[in-house]
């Protein structure tokens, strides 16, 4: 990590969520005029492949299930859900992990 990603960090620790919600979205715009449709598409993956099991510890069967109940209508409008392998997806998935069990 270099000086000005820890400079950053120090930062962004003394923001409160309004701050960081401001801030946040000033880095999406950035990333939108810097990385072509193809590189969004791989940063957002991996951002989420990184980060979505430490966003979502800490949350139970019923608040996992409120945020993807609050999220469906997002991806609906906006995925093209006649093009996606949902079934596929479902028969790749092998036997539940052990943080699988514990939420279900």
């Amino acid at each position: 990590m270099g000086w000005k990603t820890r400079l950053a960090g120090t930062f962004i620790r003394m923001l409160d969520m309004d701050e960081l919600w401001e801030l946040s979205g000033e880095a999406i715009q950035c990333m939108q005029t810097q990385l072509t449709p193809a590189e969004r598409v791989a940063y957002l993956q991996a951002f989420v492949e990184a980060h979505a099991e430490g966003l979502l510890s800490g949350m139970g069967r019923e608040e996992r299930a409120r945020l993807m109940n609050g999220l469906l209508p997002f991806v609906v409008r906006e995925f093209p859900l006649g093009d996606l392998d949902i079934l596929g997806v479902f028969a790749q998935k092998d036997a539940p992990s052990e943080e699988d069990k514990e939420v279900l």
